[in-house]
């Protein structure tokens, strides 16, 4: 079978499926401005839910292969229970942080059985709807110290949009053009880092991100996920906090 097709045929039914709901939406948008009797409301509701739904589908299609290349998207095999080990870990750690959204353990089994979302997302897959701010103080390590401020230094930063423009499915983002470049600014590599933050709307991205980071190769995510607990108390630990699925999306990811 030629291992294009699936991905493609999911990226073809995305794009029609978001064009669709765009151009819907700005329909709806005109009746919301001059609506008929009664349909200002209905017509609300069905823009919001529309424009919230597509970047499910999104991350669906990135879901069904894996977090690996297109061409090799049936070798190497992520799985529900591998999503479901990094949702799990980050609740265990949000349990720990008193600003977290959510409260409560979340188990394995609980996890597998939620409802599905966007086949194979499923409930706990989905950062959750909240609201909230964030600020940072920048400011020199002289200053922090004297204040008395907990800090971190910055050791290198990079910021890219839009990385791989032509890819037809989303297998990677601007981390694997510029990790070299970020790991020769911080003047450290992947073997030093104790822990790792990461950017969390769905856990198949925190799989992509250890691929393209140099924790491990380009497919090999399913495999790192099973090796480690990425709990604060285990090993690699990852989004100590909760990162967006546990916290909140409001709170700092990446």
């Amino acid at each position: 079978m030629n291992p294009y097709a699936e991905p493609l045929a999911w990226a073809l039914v995305n794009f029609v499926w978001q064009g669709a709901a765009l151009a819907l939406a700005a329909f709806l948008v005109i009746r919301w401005i001059r609506p008929s009797a009664g349909g200002r409301y209905a017509t609300g509701v069905v823009t919001l839910a529309l424009m919230l739904a597509a970047p499910v589908v999104t991350f669906a299609v990135l879901a069904r292969t894996g977090g690996a290349p297109v061409v090799a998207v049936r070798t190497y095999g992520a799985t529900r229970e591998d999503f479901g080990k990094l949702c799990v870990a980050q609740r265990a750690n949000a349990l720990k942080y008193p600003h977290a959204l959510f409260k409560k353990p979340l188990s394995m089994e609980e996890y597998l059985a939620a409802r599905p979302i966007a086949d194979p997302l499923h409930l706990f897959d989905c950062v959750m709807p909240c609201a909230g701010a964030e600020a940072f103080l920048v400011l020199s390590s002289e200053k922090a110290a004297s204040l008395g401020i907990p800090y971190a230094k910055v050791l290198g930063t990079i910021e890219r949009h839009n990385a791989f423009p032509s890819d037809p499915v989303q297998m990677r983002a601007g981390w694997a053009l510029d990790k070299d470049e970020l790991y020769r600014q911080a003047g450290a590599g992947p073997s030093d880092m104790s822990f790792v933050q990461t950017y969390d709307d769905y856990p198949v991205i925190s799989l992509m991100q250890f691929e393209d980071l140099g924790f491990c190769g380009k497919g090999e995510g399913p495999g790192f996920v099973r090796r480690h607990s990425f709990t604060h108390d285990g090993t690699f630990p990852m989004n100590t906090s909760g990162g967006q699925l546990s916290v909140g999306q409001a709170g700092a990811a990446g």
